[in-house]
């Protein structure tokens, strides 16, 4: 079938090729959302807990013309995704240690909690205006004993690589998105949010396809440390 009945095969291949370079100049490195907020202390914060999210299992995306992040076209898992469903989970530990470590030498105490201790139980409410949150954190701060709450989340990880309808545009690169916030307890507001997506190219394709999935792996995980690694830089600026 068809994407574009009315136009001859020559035009669909010229626009494929215009779109394949625009994806190629704008695809590598950071992508950073607009909203971002700069972290905000004052002398009332003692006591911050830190939490991280679960890392989800590792996909393949597609990034179409409208620069639109979605699931891999396909409604099977092909070899790629089978190979990213072996992936090893990477490490989210250490962007938590870091920010536990800054905030000590801040003079802080740091409580480290469950996901599953503290997310599933909040009670959603509206937004406020401003940086108001969509989910009421307030009653932790009697429940556990602090002042501000940081949660850093990871949003995706895998693969990705741009499309025009069906067409794979270029070779798949590592892939992870990234994002972290910080709520005062005593008002519900966000006193930090960001958040950062990367892309890691992969080495050379081999002629041995198991040596081609290995080293898209290998991007998966640097773009998942340079994403860590940008997000502590925002927080500790």
């Amino acid at each position: 079938m068809s994407i574009h009945p009315a136009r001859s095969r020559k035009q669909i291949m010229n626009q494929a090729f215009f779109l394949f370079i625009i994806f190629t100049l704008s695809g590598c490195g950071a992508t950073t959302p607009a909203i971002s907020v700069k972290p905000s202390w004052d002398n009332n914060t003692r006591i911050v807990g830190i939490i991280s999210t679960n890392i989800p299992p590792a996909s393949a995306y597609k990034n179409d013309k409208y620069n639109q992040l979605s699931p891999s076209v396909n409604s099977q898992p092909n070899d790629l995704e089978q190979h990213l469903q072996n992936l090893q989970p990477p490490d989210i530990t250490s962007i938590t240690d870091k920010i536990s470590r800054y905030l000590k030498s801040k003079g802080m105490h740091v409580k480290r909690l469950s996901s599953h201790q503290v997310l599933q139980q909040l009670r959603k409410m509206d937004a406020k205006a401003g940086n108001g949150s969509k989910a009421d954190y307030r009653p932790l701060k009697l429940i556990h004993g602090i002042d501000k709450l940081i949660v850093i989340r990871v949003e995706h990880i895998g693969s990705i690589r741009p499309y025009y309808g069906f067409v794979p545009l270029a070779e798949p690169k590592g892939f992870s998105h990234l994002s972290g916030y910080m709520i005062n307890l005593d008002n519900n507001q966000h006193e930090w949010k960001h958040s950062v997506m990367q892309q890691v190219e992969c080495t050379p394709a081999a002629a041995d396809p198991a040596a081609e999935f290995a080293g898209l792996k290998k991007a998966v995980h640097m773009a998942f440390d340079q994403s860590k690694n940008s997000l502590f830089e925002h927080f500790s600026q």
